[in-house]
Order: structure tokens, then C-alpha cells, then sequence
């Protein structure tokens, strides 16, 4: 629903940013020209962006240690009451507690919405906010995960439901089996997606995973986030070599 707030007016693609920074939680200025404002200037982007904030609908921070001091913002609990919640939440969550991390899964989500094969995207928070209602429940099963995304890609005989995992640093080995542990007592999960901030991170999972699992049928397939955001192939490799594309 529209709405004339002071100074601006709340156009359908303004909506559309106050839900999607709902979803990702923290976005730059950059971020949310590329996958929202399509078609406008940057000055004229950082113009709408003020203007949200000046109505309190969203706040913006900067900080030496993220993206080199670049702006970014979050979602307000005004902005969410008034143009995003539907009544139904089993989470409210607006604020980001990993910064670096959850706008590095912005780029990620991004990437994955380029492919033809992605239908969907559905980030951790949108995920535990609405899983329970949305689409008769069917993205349920894959909240107790609580992955980074949910990935729904077109299978040669149907849909796929992929869950994301990224790792920016590096974790114990106790840590890493905890995770596997949870994993692989889902029954809903035959694969999911590993997106690794460095060789060294992937390297570990891969070994922790091997030693955990003990299994033919590895779940996870993994790739280098630069890969996955530099490169034109999508191809994630488990720890015994084999690969699927997406």
C-alpha cells in the first residue's frame, strides 16, 4: 500500500527496498541501487535513501572497519511495522549482528539470482520470520536449520530446495562437527550449498565433514566465494571430487 510520508513519496519500489532490507538486513548504498533502485543514478539512489531515513523508516551507519567506511543501512522498527509485517511473524529481527558477514550474503544472494536455474532466494531472516505460513508451510522444515538462505532451484524432475551456508572465518573442529551433526539428522536435507571465504575454511570443512559423516553420500558441495561471485560457472565440489552446477 502506498503512502505520502513527509518530505517524499512511498512509491511501490521504496516498499519493495523496506521489505528486501528486511530480508538481508544491512545493505550499502551500492547493494541497493544494484538489486532494487534498476535504472537510477547513484546521487539519485543516495537521495531516496536520505529520505527514507529522515522519515525513520530506515537508519544508516558508518564504520572504518566495514566496506572501507561506506554507508550502509538497516531497517527500522517503524519501517517494518508500517510497510513490511503481515501479522503472522514468529520472528522480529531488523537488525544485523555480523555485519561483514550478512552483507558479503547480499553479493551471494545476488549471484544466485542471476542464475537460470534459481527460481527463488529466501534469506535467514525472511526464512524464521515467515516459514511456518508462507506457501502452506512447505519452507517449514528447513527453519530449525537456521541456514543462511534457502536456495530453490529447477531439478531435472522438480523444484530443489538448497540451503546456504557461509562461513567468513574460521571455526574449532568441535564446532564444525555440531553443525555436520545437525545436518545430517535432517531427513528434509539430501544437499546443501557451502559458500567459504577462503581455501583454508573450505579445506576444514571438507575434513571435518569426511570424518563426521562417514558416508557415500556426502551433503554439502562447496565453492570459494570469489568463485562463486567472479566467476561464470557455479560449480561446487564435496570433499570426494564430484560436482554439480547450477
Amino acid at each position: 500500500m502506498k503512502s505520502s510520508i513527509l518530505g517524499m513519496y512511498i512509491s511501490k519500489v521504496d516498499i519493495e527496498f523496506l521489505k528486501y532490507l528486511h530480508s538481508v538486513k544491512v545493505a550499502s548504498y551500492e547493494q541497493a541501487s544494484r538489486d532494487i533502485y534498476h535504472g537510477l543514478k547513484s546521487n539519485s539512489v543516495a537521495k531516496r535513501l536520505r529520505k527514507l531515513e529522515n522519515n525513520k523508516l530506515i537508519e544508516g551507519y558508518r564504520s572504518r572497519t566495514i566496506r572501507h567506511g561506506k554507508k550502509v543501512v538497516s531497517l527500522t522498527k517503524k519501517g517494518f511495522s508500517e510497510f513490511v509485517a503481515k501479522g503472522e511473524e514468529q520472528r522480529i529481527e531488523i537488525k544485523s549482528d555480523s555485519v561483514e558477514h550478512d552483507l558479503s550474503l547480499v553479493d551471494i544472494r545476488h549471484r544466485f539470482l542471476q542464475r537460470p536455474k534459481i527460481k527463488r532466494y529466501i534469506c535467514e531472516n525472511e526464512l524464521q520470520t515467515w516459514g511456518k505460513s508462507h506457501d502452506d508451510g512447505i519452507y517449514s522444515a528447513f527453519m530449525n536449520l537456521n541456514s543462511d538462505g534457502l536456495v530453490v532451484a529447477e531439478g531435472a524432475e522438480n523444484l530443489l530446495f538448497l540451503p546456504i551456508e557461509f562461513d567468513a572465518y574460521h571455526k574449532s573442529n568441535s564446532r564444525y562437527e555440531q553443525f555436520f551433526e545437525k545436518y545430517y539428522s535432517s531427513s528434509e536435507v539430501t544437499i546443501a550449498l557451502y559458500v567459504c571465504n577462503s581455501k583454508r575454511i573450505m579445506t576444514q570443512l571438507m575434513k571435518v565433514e569426511e570424518q563426521k559423516a562417514n558416508t557415500v553420500h556426502p551433503k554439502f558441495f562447496y565453492i570459494l566465494k570469489n568463485d562463486l561471485l567472479e566467476n561464470d560457472e557455479f560449480v561446487f565440489k564435496n570433499w570426494k571430487g564430484q560436482q554439480i552446477k547450477l
